[in-house]
């Protein structure tokens, strides 16, 4: 089992632990970037519509047919490809074949992560078809992906007036209604629809935004029995998994997860098996990226290392810059010493690398005495980055560099000039304890623990528990330590 690790040969890992508590789930922050918008209200397979029986053209018919079957499988590159070959849809003979092809179209840029456009192409689509249901939803939906929430409200009871009871159009209302504030947007949905698949996957999105992770998943597994286990509900329910199980980012680096949400992880990942076949299939890359990180999330939570280490190593050529694929490579790597690896897989992407990974390596490079690539990477993070509390925690990898490379009284006597000039930096006092530790200076590092612990008495935050608890720990009181530790995990 892997625990957190205060020592200066961890800054990085524990400044991302600090990130995610003040974020909440920097575990996804990346890949809720790419998806808050794209299930935000609808399942992304029924926007595709279906042919209504009396268009001019059976050719086209045909193939928007095998569009939609393509996107009901997230096979989103062969429906584009298909959209492309049968032409501009301008010229289509009837006005329903050119709605459905610009739905299409739609679907495929929401599916990539080109919200706004899919959304105005979706407002556009509705101009060919404004007597359908799924336009009408769409239309509606199109106004909520663009931020406007009273506007989707308007289109949704205007689509109510000629489509009574549509789990379509109830699905996208509820989502406006909490937008808008409204405590119980789901109060007027009609009972005999509360059950359908639409209204099922919207409720479930709807309570993941109160943070009702449990309800979001049984709403989810609910409504993959109804759908016969779709793609988008399948990729939804791996993500409100995951939200539920990384709620405390600290109890869930250190697998304390509880045995509901450890369960329901389990069942999403088993729901997209076999993963070496399913993963390599998707051909969007946004959505590939999305549910490599999240599986490979998935799969490190869940104690399977060597599965998880196996994905990272078959999705970083495609994805070289996917921060949860980096970041549990990178570890792995660290610990078998393997830098030469580590900067294979980094060297050539240094500006376009995430933050927490530019820290990670940062720390691998001073641990391992490498000036040269330590300051290259520091000239990346200076250079987009101005926190600096942030700036100046790395700036301590210096004193790793002298320490690494035999000069262990300067790196000690620097870091307390360094206090003297700066006594309220909470890294610089954990580091020098632990310095001194190293060093076998034994008592001089109590006494840095002490004044580490006065510094934070009364505003400690839970990653400034776990740093004191793990200086405690190796100082031997461990009666204190364990006092620190229940805390965290109780």
């Amino acid at each position: 089992v892997q625990t957190l690790e205060t020592s200066l040969e961890n800054l990085a890992l524990t400044q991302e632990t600090k990130a995610s508590i003040e974020s909440q789930h920097t575990i996804l922050a990346a890949i809720e970037t790419n998806t808050s918008s794209i299930i935000s209200a609808l399942n992304n397979a029924l926007l595709t519509p279906e042919a209504r029986g009396d268009e001019a053209d059976p050719y086209i018919v045909a193939k928007l047919d095998i569009v939609r079957d393509a996107l009901r499988d997230g096979r989103t590159t062969d429906a584009k490809n298909i959209l492309v070959s049968i032409g501009d849809p301008d010229g289509f003979k009837d006005q329903f074949s050119k709605f459905r092809w610009y739905t299409n179209w739609s679907t495929i840029e929401l599916e990539e992560g080109r919200t706004k456009v899919a959304a105005e192409g979706y407002l556009r689509a509705f101009k060919f078809a404004e007597d359908n249901e799924k336009a009408a939803a769409n239309r509606a939906h199109g106004f909520l992906l663009l931020g406007e929430a009273a506007s989707a409200l308007e289109a949704c009871d205007e689509g109510l007036a000629l489509f009574e009871n549509s789990p379509l159009l109830w699905a996208i209302k509820i989502h406006a209604l909490q937008i808008l504030g409204d405590s119980e947007p789901e109060a007027g949905i009609p009972e005999d629809i509360r059950e359908h698949d639409e209204v099922l996957f919207s409720r479930a999105r709807v309570a993941s935004r109160r943070k009702d992770y449990p309800l979001a998943v049984e709403l989810l597994k609910k409504c993959s029995d109804a759908d016969g286990g779709s793609f988008s509900t399948k990729r939804c329910l791996l993500i409100e998994s995951l939200e539920w199980a990384v709620q405390d980012p600290i109890r869930a680096r250190n697998f304390h997860l509880s045995a509901e949400s450890k369960s329901a992880l389990r069942h999403s990942v088993q729901c997209l098996e076999p993963l070496e076949q399913t993963l390599p299939q998707i051909q969007s890359d946004a959505i590939s990226e999305e549910i490599a990180c999240n599986v490979v999330n998935a799969l490190w939570l869940l104690g399977e290392e060597d599965r998880a280490q196996a994905l990272c190593t078959s999705f970083l050529p495609k994805h070289p810059c996917a921060e949860p694929l980096l970041r549990v490579r990178i570890l792995h790597l660290a610990q078998q010493k393997d830098t030469a690896t580590i900067r294979r897989i980094t060297d050539d992407f240094l500006p376009d690398l995430p933050l927490p990974i530019l820290a990670m390596i940062a720390e691998i490079a001073a641990f391992h005495g490498d000036g040269s690539w330590y300051e290259q990477i520091l000239e990346q993070i200076e250079g987009r980055h101005s926190d600096s509390v942030l700036i100046e925690d790395i700036r301590l990898l210096k004193f790793q560099l002298e320490w690494a490379n035999g000069y262990r009284i300067e790196a000690i006597d620097g870091l307390r000039a360094h206090l003297k000039r700066s006594p309220d930096h909470v890294m610089g006092h954990v580091v020098l304890t632990d310095l001194l530790l190293r060093d076998k200076r034994k008592e001089e590092a109590r006494n840095q623990c002490l004044s580490y612990q006065e510094l934070i008495e009364g505003n400690e935050s839970i990653f400034d528990r776990v740093q004191l608890a793990e200086l405690l720990f190796k100082l031997g009181e461990f009666e204190s330590a364990a006092k620190h530790y229940e805390v965290v995990v109780t």
